[in-house]
């Protein structure tokens, strides 16, 4: 990220740029802010109320994958019932 590196250097190894805002081309320096992917990730899915379907991210349909990534769970049974009736 340019405008975040003129002001901080680079960014830091391990690190990335997040958008605070969620505008991927948003340069506004107070907007952009240096974090582990996984903290930009647990950010990512706060900002998030529903799955792309619109289904509800509670505790009880959310699958956290090993790797830190999130299924929903209402979904992946109407995938599941999809694919068993093929």
């Amino acid at each position: 990220m340019v405008a975040w590196e003129e002001v901080h250097g680079p960014v830091p190894d391990g690190y990335e740029i997040d958008h605070l805002c969620e505008n991927k081309g948003c340069r506004r320096l107070d907007h952009l802010e240096a974090v582990t992917h996984e903290e930009n990730c647990e950010r990512h899915y706060a900002r998030q109320a529903t799955c792309k379907n619109g289904h509800s991210w509670t505790p009880e349909n959310t699958y956290i994958r090993r790797e830190g990534t999130r299924v929903c769970r209402a979904c992946r049974r109407e995938n599941m019932r999809r694919y068993a009736s093929r």
